[in-house]
C-alpha cells in the first residue's frame, strides 16, 4: 500500500494582487478611491450614513474608499445620487455635465425598512412595485392648506 503525503492547502494570494508582501491587498483603483473620498467629504456625508444607504458593511465600504474595490452598478449609482455626482464621474472620471445636489440620507427606520426590502427583491419584483407605486401616487396629491388628506382633487372639484 502506497502512503500518499498530502500537504496541507495553503491560501497564497496571487503576485499581482500584492506589493510582494503576502496578505497585503494592491490598490486597483486610486483615482476612484481619490474621487469618491472628495466627493463624499464635499457633501459632507458620513460613512456611517453611507454604510446604511448602501446596505453594505463597514469593511467594504472601507475598501472603496481605499480603492481596494469598485461598488457594482446598482451602489454606484445610489453612491453617486448619495453625493451629487455622475456615476461616470466616479467610476472614470468624466466631467459631470448635470450633476445633482447631494440626495437626504434616509435615517428614518421606517423608509430604511422599504428600501432594505425593495434592494432584496428580484427585479420583476421591483418593477411590479414601481408600477404599483406609480398607481399608488397617481391618486394623491401633496397635502396642502386646502386638501389636507392629500386626495386627488378631480377638475369638477370633487374629490
Amino acid at each position: 500500500m502506497l502512503a500518499h503525503h498530502y500537504q496541507p492547502m495553503v491560501a497564497k494570494t496571487p503576485k499581482n494582487l500584492t506589493h510582494g508582501k503576502p496578505g497585503r491587498a494592491k490598490v486597483k483603483y486610486p483615482a476612484f478611491a481619490a474621487r469618491l473620498r472628495a466627493a463624499a467629504e464635499k457633501a459632507g456625508l458620513q460613512q456611517k450614513d453611507m454604510v446604511e444607504a448602501l446596505g453594505v458593511n463597514k469593511e467594504t465600504l472601507r475598501l472603496y474608499f481605499k480603492g481596494e474595490r469598485m461598488p457594482d452598478d446598482e451602489r454606484m449609482k445610489i453612491i453617486a445620487m448619495l453625493i451629487g455626482r455622475s456615476a461616470a464621474h466616479l467610476r472614470f472620471g468624466e466631467k459631470d455635465t448635470a450633476a445633482q445636489p447631494p440626495r437626504e440620507v434616509v435615517t428614518d427606520e421606517d423608509e430604511m425598512t422599504l428600501l432594505a426590502s425593495y434592494r432584496r427583491l428580484p427585479t420583476y419584483g421591483k418593477k411590479a412595485l414601481r408600477a404599483r407605486a406609480a398607481e399608488l401616487l397617481e391618486n394623491f396629491a401633496p397635502p396642502d392648506r386646502d386638501n389636507p388628506y392629500g386626495k386627488k382633487v378631480r377638475n369638477d372639484g370633487t374629490q
